[in-house]
């Protein structure tokens, strides 16, 4: 007998962009429309949600877009509620605008050093900044 075990989708939440990649091909496929992708806002949603039900309910919220779709980008009003709802707490709860800058920093750092398997120059080039800013972060934020 093999025993397989597959972490959540929160715990690999560097996968996000590339299931945001051939889940978006897929469903265009399906329903025959042209998405070309999703905004800002909306990917930094998928990045605050939890992802309870995983890649399964990842790919519903992907195909719900679809079904309210007009254009060619998937926006915020396009998200499920529940979504929506989740994402809009973290943000309120985060407090202070200094402390929502921090959590969302943090946040882009991790997001990035797990893209670029913990190579530092790597990440800190694809942020747009400096290696020296990203020891800075990661010092101040003890990730």
């Amino acid at each position: 007998m093999v025993s397989l075990s597959i972490p959540p989708l929160r715990e690999h939440k560097g996968d996000i962009k590339s299931l945001v990649i051939h889940f978006l091909r897929r469903y265009s496929r399906l329903f025959q429309k042209r998405v070309k992708g999703v905004s800002k806002d909306v990917y930094n949603a998928l990045m605050l949600y939890d992802w309870p039900g995983n890649v399964r309910e990842f790919a519903n919220v992907i195909e719900y877009t679809f079904n309210i779709l007009d254009g060619e980008l998937i926006e915020m009003e396009h998200l499920p509620p529940l979504l929506l709802r989740q994402a809009g707490s973290e943000l309120k709860s985060s407090g202070s605008l200094d402390a929502l800058l921090r959590a969302y920093s943090v946040r882009l750092v991790e997001h990035a050093l797990e893209e670029h398997k913990g190579h530092k120059a790597a990440a800190a080039k694809a942020l747009g900044i400096s290696r020296a800013t990203l020891y800075r972060l990661l010092a101040r934020d003890r990730l």
